[in-house]
């Protein structure tokens, strides 16, 4: 018998229940590395060149079938550098740095800079950090090598126009846009910029990268967003929105893990839609709130798929749609009345400035990237001197911070373009914020009409693009003017 696309459907979802399992131990800290090599011996065969380029041909709706074919060359990319990513797992899980007389583990270090107030202590750790990261550089040389193999061997001679195509990114348009929210942000930025410098004892262009987190960090706010209250508030805030977490016993939240047990927060998805896990390292402050609005953006767009849809729009689909709707979320952080009901934050004009420089960091940083990723996924590793250089320089400029060349692979991920996909999910996620304020009310949190709403998109999955859900909205397709008229304070409240 044939193979078909419907068998292949289904042994792909069995490899993704597989993948994630592994790689939520692994973030998890329960195990040292992602057993890669045993997935790729089960499920391997999913990967062939002639499997993918069958699947191109299958006459199939265009999303699924860009969206198994993405999913196909991903599977290869990942095999092809199982053991070089396999290393720096392991490497990682095993790290720390010795600080100031303690060995700090690598899990730990990000939450120990955003929560480190003398300047000269977060340099020291941040300088230890960056040996490690520079002697992690000859396993990402050999997983970088092994990708451009992978591209040689499917005839892709600019992955990053194939890439494009398949996930519907429009990355000149996107180029203007990243260009245009650096254009529109630049005066507001290095204003909030230079105000928290001053409020920690430093001067304009004493920053480093590892400065900005404390920089937003505003813990003098901390008793406002009691950690204690985390859950509760989430809770409160998606009951609101007529979703009642005690109705989704599919949805588990894990919201006590201290810093370093982790890799990092997390949304995992184990079984689409009926194992979906949020996991928040919990790093102190606003930010814990912020972070798991972002997680459950994407949570509750996973666990409320119709389980009857096919396995690419339960499983597959760009970042696009999970960006924007974390972006949805996370973005009530910055909105007076949330903060006054939801947290009872009196005191909302500093910590809506701290709040506001973090947002426009991530924004900005993913506005440099796009300019940047397209340059690191075609380059050769003959080539990263000059890639390291102008990874400095350009997030350098873009953040008004140091940025140091050890770190150009840093915002890597095993996605392709990943900034790319955050920042316009950051597009998506406006334009679905400023239809809801213009069909409801600027408290559309309050109403569970936008919850219906929201329900009915999630439904779907991935089957719409963001793009063609934002023309179901009124838009010609993706729109940089809500996310641009926020950036320029005329959007309305936040």
């Amino acid at each position: 018998m044939a193979y078909t696309f419907v068998d292949y459907e289904r042994d792909a979802e069995r490899y993704c229940e597989a993948a994630s399992l592994q790689w939520y131990r692994y973030r998890l800290g329960v195990t040292i590395s992602p057993d890669l090599a045993r997935l790729f011996d089960d499920y391997g065969f999913l990967f062939g060149t002639d499997l993918i380029e069958q699947l191109g041909e299958e006459p199939i709706g265009p999303n699924r079938r860009r969206a198994l074919v993405a999913f196909a060359v991903q599977g290869r990319l990942d095999r092809a550098t199982c053991e070089a990513r396999l290393a720096l797992a392991e490497q990682e899980a095993a790290a720390s740095v010795v600080w100031e007389g303690e060995a700090v583990p690598w899990r730990a270090i990000p939450a120990r800079l955003a929560n480190l107030a003398d300047p000269s202590r977060r340099h020291r750790l941040d300088e230890a950090r960056r040996g490690v990261t520079a002697a992690q550089l000859p396993l990402r040389r050999a997983s970088h090598l092994a990708a451009r193999a992978v591209y040689e061997e499917l005839g892709w001679r600019d992955p990053v126009a194939r890439w494009d195509e398949l996930l519907g990114l429009h990355l000149a348009d996107l180029e203007a846009v990243a260009a245009a929210v650096l254009r529109q942000s630049q005066e507001g930025y290095f204003d909030l910029l230079l105000a928290a410098l001053r409020l920690a004892g430093m001067e304009s262009g004493d920053a480093w990268s590892a400065d900005l987190p404390w920089l937003a960090r505003g813990a003098e706010h901390d008793s406002a967003f009691a950690g204690r209250e985390l859950g509760a508030t989430a809770r409160r805030t998606l009951h609101w929105l007529g979703l009642r977490l005690e109705e989704q016993p599919w949805l588990a939240l894990d919201l006590d893990r201290p810093p370093g047990t982790t890799l990092g927060s997390f949304c995992a998805a184990l079984d689409v839609p009926h194992d979906v896990r949020v996991v928040l390292s919990r790093e102190g402050g606003w930010g814990d709130y912020a972070t798991l609005f972002t997680l459950l953006g994407r949570a509750e767009h996973l666990v409320n798929v119709d389980p009857a849809k096919p396995m690419p729009y339960r499983w597959l689909g760009n970042e696009v749609l999970g960006a924007g709707y974390a972006a949805l979320l996370a973005g009530l952080i910055h909105d007076p009345v949330w903060l006054g009901e939801a947290v009872g934050l009196s005191d909302r004009a500093d910590f809506l400035q701290r709040a506001r420089l973090a947002w426009l960091v991530q924004l900005r940083r993913d506005a440099a990237l796009v300019r940047y990723e397209p340059r690191r996924l075609r380059s050769h590793p003959d080539e990263w001197e000059e890639l390291q250089a102008l990874y400095a320089q350009e997030l350098g400029e873009a953040l008004g911070a140091r940025h140091f060349e050890p770190d150009f692979l840093s915002d890597d991920s095993d996605q392709p373009l990943p900034a790319a996909q955050r920042l316009l999910g950051a597009v998506f996620g406006e334009q679905l914020r400023a239809y809801l304020v213009h069909e409801l009310d600027e408290e559309w949190f309050r109403l569970p009409r936008a919850g219906r709403f929201l329900i009915e998109l999630w439904r779907e999955g991935s089957r719409y693009t963001a793009e063609e859900l934002a023309r179901f909205m009124g838009y010609a397709g993706y729109d940089a003017t809500p996310l641009l008229e926020r950036i320029a304070g005329t959007a309305g409240r936040g």
